[in-house]
C-alpha cells in the first residue's frame, strides 16, 4: 500500500531491498527516455523522481555546483532511505567527488572522480552516480526557487554531516567547494 509505513523496522528494511531494485533500475535508462533519480518521499512513504536543478535560462546545473546551490536556492540533494527506515521526514544525501572505491559506500571503480550522491551516514545504502543522469540528454529537471537571502556559510554542507579526514577515508567521498571571503567581513 503506497503511503502507509510500517511500524516495526524489520518490516521497513524488508522493503528497502525493493526501493534499492527500483533506484539501480533507473540507472539503466536508455538513450530515449526520461531520466530521473528516485528518492525517498515520506509524504507518500514511497520512492518518487527527484529533479535535476535547472538555472534561470533553462540549463541543468553542474554536478560541481549542487552543494553551492543549496545556499542560494531552496534545494536539497535527493533523500536517501533513512527516512524510510527512522520513520523521518527527510534524509539529505551527500553529494561529492568519488575519491576511491569499496567500502561502506559502495562506491564502485566506474564512479572512480565522478559525482555521486551517497547516504550522508553510510548506513542504509543509498548511492546514485550523479555523472551520469547529468550527461543523459533528456533529464528531468525543474527550477527551484531562488532564497531572499543567500545562506552564509564557507561550507554548505558542514551543517549536515561536515567533512573530516576520517569519513573522507570511511566513504571515500569528498565535498568540492570553491571557498570564498565574505566581500563584507561577516
Amino acid at each position: 500500500m503506497v503511503g502507509w509505513i510500517p511500524p516495526v523496522l524489520k518490516d521497513r528494511a524488508e522493503r528497502l531491498q525493493e526501493f534499492s531494485q527500483r533506484l539501480n533500475a533507473c540507472h539503466d535508462v536508455g538513450p530515449n527516455d526520461t531520466a530521473f533519480i528516485l528518492h525517498y518521499d515520506s509524504g507518500v512513504g514511497d520512492m518518487r523522481p527527484y529533479f535535476w536543478p535547472s538555472d534561470e535560462t533553462d540549463q541543468r546545473v553542474k554536478p560541481p555546483a549542487l552543494n553551492s546551490l543549496r545556499l542560494t536556492h531552496l534545494f536539497k540533494g535527493p533523500s536517501c532511505y533513512c527516512a524510510w527506515l527512522q520513520g523521518g521526514r527527510y534524509t539529505e544525501a551527500k553529494i561529492g567527488l568519488a575519491l576511491r572505491t569499496g567500502g561502506p559506500s559502495g562506491i564502485s571503480d566506474a564512479c572512480l572522480g565522478q559525482f555521486v550522491a551517497i547516504c550522508a551516514e553510510q548506513r542504509c545504502g543509498y548511492f546514485v552516480s550523479l555523472d551520469k543522469f547529468y550527461s543523459h540528454r533528456r533529464l528531468a529537471t525543474r527550477k527551484y526557487i531562488k532564497r531572499k537571502e543567500p545562506l552564509r556559510t564557507l561550507n554548505p554542507f558542514h551543517f549536515v554531516t561536515g567533512d573530516t579526514e576520517d569519513s573522507v577515508k570511511r566513504t571515500g567521498l569528498r565535498q568540492v567547494e570553491v571557498l570564498r571571503d565574505d566581500p563584507q567581513g561577516t
